[in-house]
Order: C-alpha cells, then sequence, then structure tokens
C-alpha cells in the first residue's frame, strides 16, 4: 500500500492519504489533522458481523481501529448490545444506574435539563405523567409497594403503554421500565409479565 505521511506543526497529528488495497474492508480513507481537530474520511466497509458493504456514515467511530470506525456497522452493534443485555440484565443495569450517577455528580444540573428537553420533545408523555402524578395526590389512584413484574419492593415508575390514557399504567421497577422501553415495537406491552392497571 502507498502510504505518505507529514507531521501537522499545530496540532502533532501525522496526515496520512492512503488508498486501501484487498486486504482491507474500507475502499479508501484519509486522515488529516488541523488545529486539533482530526477528521476521517471513508468510502465504504464491509460490516464484519452481517458481512454487507455499507457507508462509512452506517459505521460509529472508534479511534483505536486502523481506520477510525467500528467493524460491525451500527444494527449490528445494535443487536449484539441488545443480546448481551438480555444475556446479563443486572450487570447491564448497575452500569445504567453508575454512568447516571456520575452524569449527576459531574453535572448537578444534568437531571433538570433532560427532563425539561424530554417534556418539550413529547408534550403527550408529560401530560400522562402529570395526570397520573396529580391523581396520586388526591387519592385518586394508589402506587403499589413493589414492580408488578419482577417483585422488587421498590417505589415503582407508572409506565404507560397509551399515553393518552394516563390512569392505565403498569407499575414497574426502574430496570423493568428501562427494559419496557427497549422492547420491539412488534411485542404487545406486558408480555413478560406484570398486569395493566386501570386507577380511574
Amino acid at each position: 500500500m502507498d502510504e505518505q505521511s507529514s507531521k501537522n506543526p499545530r496540532s502533532g497529528l501525522n496526515t496520512f492519504g492512503a488508498h486501501q488495497g484487498a486486504d482491507s474492508n474500507a475502499s479508501s480513507f484519509s486522515f488529516t489533522g488541523d488545529g486539533g481537530a482530526f477528521v476521517l474520511s471513508v468510502g465504504t466497509k464491509a460490516c464484519a458481523k452481517c458481512g454487507l458493504e455499507k457507508s462509512s456514515s452506517e459505521f460509529s467511530r472508534a479511534s483505536k481501529s486502523r481506520d477510525g470506525l467500528q467493524c460491525y456497522c451500527r444494527p449490528c452493534m445494535k443487536s449484539v448490545g441488545v443480546a448481551w443485555r438480555n444475556e446479563n440484565v443486572e450487570r447491564s443495569r448497575e452500569h445504567q444506574r453508575s454512568h447516571y450517577q456520575r452524569l449527576v455528580q459531574r453535572d448537578p444540573g444534568y437531571a433538570t435539563r433532560v427532563s425539561k428537553a424530554h417534556r418539550l420533545r413529547h408534550p403527550e408523555h408529560a401530560r400522562a405523567r402529570d395526570g397520573l402524578n396529580n391523581a396520586i395526590k388526591l387519592g385518586l389512584a394508589v402506587r403499589p409497594d413493589g414492580c408488578s413484574r419482577c417483585g422488587l419492593a421498590c417505589v415503582p415508575h407508572g409506565h404507560h403503554p397509551d399515553y393518552t390514557k394516563p390512569l392505565e399504567v403498569l407499575w414497574l421497577c426502574v430496570g423493568c421500565h428501562h427494559d419496557e422501553h427497549r422492547r420491539p415495537a412488534s411485542v404487545p406491552s406486558g408480555h413478560d409479565g406484570g398486569a395493566l392497571v386501570s386507577t380511574a
């Protein structure tokens, strides 16, 4: 493979210009360093999992790889992640909790900003949650003391399968609530346990 490289005096990075041969999945790539920026341009690449030739935009970045991209395309990476979470439920939940705690510790205003942004993007979700919370405050609905799916003793979330029905909810712990939002759209809500409760 013919390759030329030079030192970028501003960023300290090497600037490469190269064309891949038959020994690589990527058809072409180039690296440039400019004032600390590191830009990767790739034509196409074959996914190591599904084997399909795809545009570089279908791959996430990976700084340690030769071409700067993950070896799996984004859909395949997602399927691998879902399979791992299904096989390692408790580890996945613990990772989520610790990641969220680190975010909040580093940025105390993070949770408030995320909540406000979500309410703006999904006003129907906010109306359903507000309606349920108001019903609980008025004594029209009662929050149970555990998850209806796994039985964990906790202060459960009220999951809305239908946001137009704010008082019809599944009472789920944080972990089961996250799992519910990850389930395929083709699988009905509550398919693996947990009764839909109407609090009206």
